[in-house]
């Protein structure tokens, strides 16, 4: 979104209320009506490429926050011998779909 006044940014970025819980994901240029007008794509490409880079990190950091919460809550009483258990049957099951016909190789595995 192109807005170098900043108010579509309150709008759009803070006031909506899918983005009290998380940070928005709508990104505004800030190009200034020169910039856009002489077409000034290399600020604006960098300014996308860096605020790309810092929602990815953020988005990756919330979201293996979240896995280990729910970790915690589905594997909550079970022993390190269950767990053991656990682990290795979903690693022979992951093997097992490399096995499907149309399948091969797309299944990473991870220890």
């Amino acid at each position: 979104m192109h807005d170098p006044s900043g108010c579509n940014s309150t709008y759009n970025t803070h006031d909506e209320i899918r983005w009290y819980d998380q940070d928005s994901l709508i990104f505004i240029s800030g190009l200034t009506d020169i910039d856009a007008i002489m077409g000034n794509d290399e600020k604006f490409l960098q300014d996308i490429e860096e605020a790309a880079k810092e929602k990815g990190k953020q988005a990756k950091e919330n979201g293996m926050k979240k896995v280990r919460e729910n970790e915690k809550i589905l594997l909550d009483g079970l022993s390190e011998t269950e767990l053991c258990l656990l682990r290795r049957m979903l690693e022979q099951i992951t093997e097992n779909i490399d096995k499907i016909p149309g399948t091969s190789g797309k299944m990473t595995q991870r220890k």
